[in-house]
């Protein structure tokens, strides 16, 4: 069986917040925002080093990732840390006070695009997400 996990949390807060992650692949999208072709994460998308979220207006998937992103504001932070996640999905829509940070298995349509995991009879396929919040 074809299998695609992911988490989908919200923030608040994102005219103050920064993200750090290194994202070196993008997943283009069409007009219905489904991936199409995967290519170079192009500089303005760029999270390494840090930058603030309200900085960019993004809704892609972005692969390569290594598994580690860090949320920051002046007063806090908190450090994701995802286990059988390649994928991050950023939304950050222009002019909304909040935004997504998605540890994905593989990117959205990947079981049309025979990229999904494929899980056998009697295995198990998991992901593991941790949450560490943490001081500015």
């Amino acid at each position: 069986m074809p299998a695609m996990l992911g988490l989908h949390p919200y923030f608040p807060d994102a005219d103050r917040a920064e993200l750090r992650a290194r994202l070196p692949r993008v997943w283009r999208t069409d007009g219905d925002a489904l991936p199409l072709e995967e290519t170079a994460t192009p500089p303005e998308w760029h999270f390494d080093p840090p930058r603030p979220l309200r900085s960019v207006s993004l809704d892609h998937c972005l692969s390569g990732w290594n598994g580690v992103a860090v949320l920051s504001w002046p007063e806090r932070s908190v450090t994701l840390r995802a286990a059988h996640c390649s994928h991050l999905h950023v939304y950050a829509p222009a002019g909304r006070d909040f935004f997504c940070v998605e540890p994905q298995s593989a990117a959205a349509g990947a079981l049309g695009r025979g990229d999904a995991t494929v899980v056998s009879s009697g295995e198990r396929f998991a992901i593991a997400v941790r949450f560490a919040p943490g001081a500015a």
